[in-house]
């Protein structure tokens, strides 16, 4: 757990717990990788966008972030030993691998007891520069790794509820007012104009924090960073490329 670790694994901001910011990609997302990679005969020699064309221009950005915080691929996004092993590896050797990289990373997390409450493992992971409904995403790779890594957690544990959809429940209110005729234009309530919106962009908005919670700087300007790619990949520009 100290920065001088082997393998070079990059971090995105400074922060406690020797800088590390949770990943917050789908652990299963990045299972299915490795083993495409496997089924391919390895790793590409960089991890990029074309690679990664299956993926939702958002996700491609999160994942990038994810593998190079776990030290799967380096600023260049080149693949590291650790990525290279994972593929490689048998199914134990990627139980093991992936418990390593959970003992490496989550050491907060994992120093809980075997009954801590959700208040404590939500509390070590705000140390891990998470917060609001990154929360949940991050909680979910977490408790998915322990899982596929056989490490035993609190049956207390599960995914944050107040993240599930970020500020969304609060706004269900003006739902109870379809017993009122819904007027003359249809009168849509929140919930069905969401309803309506592309997928993508409903996972953005998801994303935004409840009324009253903070956001990190890192958190802001990643949120921006995954709108600008997703954004002109969802509704196209005219006249323009919109991807910068």
């Amino acid at each position: 757990m100290d920065s001088s670790d082997s393998r070079g694994t990059t971090t995105q901001t400074a922060t406690v717990d020797n800088g590390f910011t949770a990943p917050y990609t789908s652990f299963s997302t990045v299972m299915r990788l490795v083993e495409r990679m496997a089924e391919e005969g390895g790793a590409p020699s960089r991890m990029d966008r074309s690679y990664l064309s299956n993926l939702p221009g958002g996700a491609q950005t999160v994942f990038i972030a994810s593998c190079k915080t776990l030290g799967l691929i380096d600023e260049q996004m080149h693949p590291t030993q650790t990525l290279e092993a994972l593929i490689d590896g048998s199914p134990e050797d990627r139980k093991r691998l992936v418990g390593e990289l959970a003992r490496q990373h989550y050491a907060g997390p994992l120093s809980l007891g075997d009954r801590a409450t959700q208040a404590q493992l939500e509390e070590e992971f705000r140390k891990l520069n998470v917060s609001g409904s990154t929360m949940r995403k991050a909680v979910g790779f977490y408790l998915n790794a322990l899982k596929f890594a056989e490490i035993p957690y609190s049956p207390n544990f599960k995914l944050p509820k107040v993240t599930s959809n970020g500020s969304r429940p609060r706004r269900k209110a003006p739902e109870k007012e379809p017993e009122k005729p819904s007027g003359d234009d249809g009168g849509a309530t929140s919930a069905e104009v969401r309803d309506d919106l592309p997928t993508l962009v409903k996972g953005l908005i998801e994303r935004l924090p409840a009324d009253g919670e903070n956001w990190t700087a890192n958190e802001a300007d990643q949120w921006l960073q995954i709108a600008r790619l997703t954004f002109p990949f969802v509704y196209g520009y005219e006249g323009g490329e919109g991807d910068a």
